[in-house]
């Protein structure tokens, strides 16, 4: 036996193999910084990095079993395993489901945690209830409040350095050395190869015990690969010891042991077979070794010509070191340019991620690609209707709570309740829910337990339904093609939602009194007798649904955010603390202090003084380009695991960036940490829901255009320039209707979608300002086609490049582009004059100044220009170069102060002249109103 104790895991030296490992990637990759690539070579700050997530693991295992075995009845041996298990792939998602600005707060992620160790409580409160909305509410409000600050495990959710290191590992450690195949990741290969062990033991009716203590093995036998990836088994052996040797029965040990060190070797043991099975259809599932020789057929012809070996013969030793070795010898740069033209001629094919992959087999004898995996059975569930029931009330705490619904079901409940539903088999792993997140669940089970997962899915379906969310869903036998495995489970879905009778939203008779009452929240369910909610403008009637949705959004997502504390770069800020008003005061003027107030600033708005007003409140509604197409020309299981992964993450580490610049801009203004964590509060109250590829947030205007330029740079980098994001951006006074702006910015969003299907990688913005009605879908679709028509605006506008959001942001509010000299621009820009500090009044009033003085050349130069054109004969419809030649005059004038000597070459620099339709005729355009409504918003409400 080579494998040794290891007393720290230093100990585990690192042996690279005899030629570079490489990991390729089928969506580019961003590094640190700007740069992109195509392949990385994994250095052994790579696995370094490894090294300290698995010392992590090992520390969170040991504080989640500590507490479970302090919380009740002793577990037994096989739940304990399964627990582990499932603790070590949560650990491993992490970053998938990351926190926005992270807060010491339940989240539906932690309720994920708290079902798995508090699973015997969770029992009898569910036995307790029937209503999911009241189920979801007692476990946040009572289990999870009453016992979480009992535990500090949640801690590794929220630590930025352990999820950032996570996701490198995800996407920087390679399961294989060999081109095509180091497309996929390791992480992703162990938790699918403990899926399909356990769905394999299932079929195979192994016991309970066997099937957990064989996913354990699955998901620990290459743990130690990246030490030594040529020879891995032992130093697996020897991790798998240090990371779980005390947390289970010696006995127990030895078996996990036994099946990591003979996973490579032929031996009659049936786990050891399943083992290798797995492992092996874990490995091929993605058939990308096939795919490869398809498309580098003539580059592949060539090097075994050097080798003198025939293709066949070449197919049959790919698996060695000792090819690849001579290989490197030969052509140094062989592995790297071979792994490069794979992924190019990948995505040649797929056409910038929008077709369907159609990569034939020429070589390698594989199984036709409708071939199924024999017993295996792939699921999807849809929660259908989110968008109507997050948005279906006129309060925002029920807005807010709908959204912690749709998360906590998606994320936690769902996934728990199917895991329940293989007893008495034993649980399934949560290895098997391969995606989690934006109302949408995959996962991967045994035939055999189908029945009772559908029977699990109908009682939720029915519980949801109610509430107007009906729970779709659709299986299919897991075949050697993925994208005919897909496009089976959208076909079984597109029948299911035919066949299911949905919950349709009619306004029913009350039968409580005799009349037609109907919930004064959401304005189509009917009352319900006793039912209230206290909001801060009057006791409205309501429905039980609005009901329980006010009380979740005031009691739980709301009030835990504005009472806990948020992290951010290492320190802790408390929205209470940070605004100096308690709960019962803040809660009912929510909307105010997300806009940008303060107390301060309130009393003096209440109190009419001069100078100050209510501020502006931005909502930002965004979506990803194309993303259906995106990930439907998605060429393995593998491939579609980490796309997934990668449009989560790249959102929200999109966000955090423009949250991060927002707010260090902010504390290098005023340094005065005290207004940095005002921000801070008011950006993580205003999140609504962000997670997948869509978000939907509120914030201050002024931050608002700064955040969108900053977010529509970020994301498409972060998607390796695949995808970019469509946004629709509305504001209004913060004392305007919310519901109205959110449709505002749902269908400005919508305008740039049109516009983002000519070039997805791009991001677009389309937005509105209105302080005086409130704007809406209509009024907003309304002006824009009056705008069009009047060639005064030039939207939806790109993030960057010519005539784009950039262009006008140097031109009204700070020639640099460095976003945090334009963030102090547009913070300066925004401050009521009652309040501004004395080193910085000078600086306000230039900024301000600059702005106020381009609004009004905007202004004069329109006016002069429709004068003269409606006042000399047949010159109408010129009025535009009308304006331009005016803006010109006014700037070569004498007398003209070289301050407005600019403002008019700035309005110059609106007007545009393109051809239309691609023939020779001139269509002349401009971004008047573009430049006017931006200033407007970044002056937010004090401009």
């Amino acid at each position: 036996m080579r494998w040794r104790f290891l007393r720290e895991l230093h100990e585990v030296k690192i042996e690279l193999p005899p030629y570079p490992v490489y990991k390729s990637y089928i969506l580019p990759y961003r590094l640190a910084g700007d740069k992109i690539v195509d392949v990385l070579e994994v250095t052994e700050e790579n696995i370094e990095n490894w090294r300290s997530i698995i010392s992590n693991l090992k520390q969170f295992l040991r504080e989640c079993i500590e507490y479970a075995a302090g919380s009740g009845d002793r577990m037994s041996e096989v739940a304990k395993i399964e627990l582990l298990n499932d603790l070590v792939v949560l650990f491993f998602k992490i970053p998938l489901v990351r926190e926005l600005l992270p807060s010491i707060i339940p989240s539906p992620l932690k309720a994920y945690l708290f079902y798995r160790l508090l699973e015997e409580r969770f029992e009898e409160m569910r036995h307790g209830r029937e209503d999911i909305l009241e189920r979801i509410y007692a476990f946040y409000d009572t289990i999870v409040r009453e016992r979480f600050l009992e535990t500090n495990v949640s801690r590794f959710f929220d630590d930025p350095k352990i999820y950032e290191l996570v996701e490198r590992c995800w996407f920087e450690i390679p399961a294989d050395t060999r081109p095509g195949l180091n497309t996929s990741g390791l992480i992703p290969h162990l938790i699918t190869t403990a899926a399909i062990a356990w769905t394999l033991a299932t079929l195979k009716q192994l016991a309970r015990e066997e099937k957990a203590i064989l996913v354990m093995a699955a998901l620990l036998h290459d743990i130690g690969k990246p030490f030594k990836y040529h020879d891995h088994v032992d130093v697996s052996v020897s991790i798998c010891r240090w990371v779980i040797g005390d947390l289970i029965q010696p006995d127990t040990l030895d078996k996990v042991i036994y099946l990591v060190q003979h996973h490579h070797i032929d031996a009659k043991d049936i786990l050891v077979e399943i083992l290798r099975e797995a492992d092996r259809r874990s490995s091929e599932i993605d058939r990308l070794q096939n795919c490869f020789f398809s498309l580098l057929l003539e580059e592949m012809k060539s090097l075994t010509g050097k080798l003198g070996l025939s293709l066949e013969k070449f197919y049959d030793k790919m698996k060695t070191w000792e090819i690849w070795e001579e290989i490197h010898r030969r052509d140094p740069e062989a592995i790297r340019r071979l792994s490069q033209e794979f992924v190019l001629k990948v995505r040649e094919r797929l056409g910038n991620f929008l077709k369907v992959p159609d990569l034939s087999v020429q070589m390698g004898g594989a199984s036709g690609a409708g071939d199924a995996q024999r017993g295996i059975l792939i699921g999807l569930v849809d929660i259908g209707s989110i968008q109507d029931f997050v948005t279906s009330t006129s309060e925002l705490r029920c807005l807010a709570a709908a959204s912690l619904v749709v998360d906590t079901v998606t994320m936690s409940y769902i996934p728990y309740m199917i895991q329940r539903s293989a007893y008495p088999d034993g649980l399934l792993p949560l290895a098997s829910i391969l995606y989690a997140g934006g109302g949408v669940i995959e996962f991967m089970i045994p035939e055999g337990i189908k029945d009772g997962v559908e029977k699990v899915l109908e009682e939720l379906n029915r519980s949801l339904s109610k509430h107007g969310v009906p729970v779709r869903w659709s299986l299919t036998s897991l075949l050697e093609d993925y994208s005919l495995t897909t496009r089976k489970l959208g076909e079984n879905m597109s029948l299911t939602k035919y066949k299911m009778k949905e919950f349709e939203y009619t306004i029913q008779l009350s039968t409580s009194r005799g009349v037609r009452e109907v919930c004064k929240i959401c304005y189509r369910r009917p009352i319900e007798l006793g039912k209230y909610v206290d909001t801060p403008e009057a006791r409205k009637e309501s429905c039980r649904t609005c009901k329980t949705l006010y009380d979740i959004g005031s009691e739980i997502h709301f009030r835990n955010k504005y009472e806990s504390k948020i992290l951010f770069d290492g320190v802790e800020v408390s929205p209470r603390n940070a605004f100096g008003l308690e709960w019962s005061e803040a809660g009912r003027i929510i909307i105010e202090l997300i806009s940008g107030h303060d107390r301060e600033e309130l009393d003096n708005v209440n109190r009419g003084e001069a100078g100050y007003e209510y501020r502006n409140l931005a909502v930002v509604k965004l979506d990803g380009n194309l993303m259906g197409p995106f990930m439907a020309s998605c060429i393995s299981p593998t491939d579609a695991y980490e796309r997934s992964a990668r449009i989560d993450i790249a959102l929200k580490k999109s966000i955090e960036k423009a949250y991060g610049d927002l707010v260090e801009a902010v504390r290098n203004t005023v340094r005065d940490d005290v207004e940095a964590w005002k921000l801070i509060s008011q950006l993580k109250l205003g999140v609504i829901y962000a997670g997948g590829d869509d978000a939907l947030l509120l914030m201050p205007s002024w931050t608002a255009l700064g955040f969108i330029l900053v977010l529509g740079r970020e994301f498409p980098l972060n998607m390796g320039g695949a995808r970019g994001l469509s946004i629709g951006l509305a504001v209004g006074k913060s004392k305007v209707n919310l519901w109205g702006l959110i449709e505002a910015a749902t269908a400005l969003m919508k305008i740039a979608k049109k516009k983002s299907r000519q070039d997805p990688s791009r991001s677009y913005v389309c937005y509105d300002v209105s302080e005086i009605a409130t704007l809406t879908e209509a009024s907003a679709n309304a002006r824009y086609k009056e705008l069009r028509a009047s060639n005064l605006t030039s939207q939806p506008l790109k993030i960057e490049g010519e005539d784009s959001l950039a262009f006008l942001m140097r031109l009204a509010i700070c020639r640099e582009e460095d976003p945090l000299q334009i963030f102090r621009n547009l913070y300066l820009m925004s401050r009521f004059e009652g309040r501004l500090k004395e080193d910085i009044v000078g600086e306000v009033n230039w900024v301000r100044e600059k702005a106020r003085r381009l609004r009004r050349c905007i202004f004069e130069v329109i006016d002069a220009a429709e004068r003269m054109s409606s006042e000399i004969g047949g010159l109408k419809d010129y009025w535009i170069p009308l304006s331009y030649a005016y803006s010109s005059r006014q700037a070569a004038r004498e007398g003209v102060t070289e301050e407005v000597r600019e403002s008019y070459r700035t309005v110059c620099q609106l007007v545009r002249i393109s051809e239309e339709d691609g023939s020779a005729r001139r269509r002349w355009a401009s971004l008047y109103s573009d430049a006017e409504r931006l200033i407007k918003i970044c002056g937010g409400g004090a401009l």
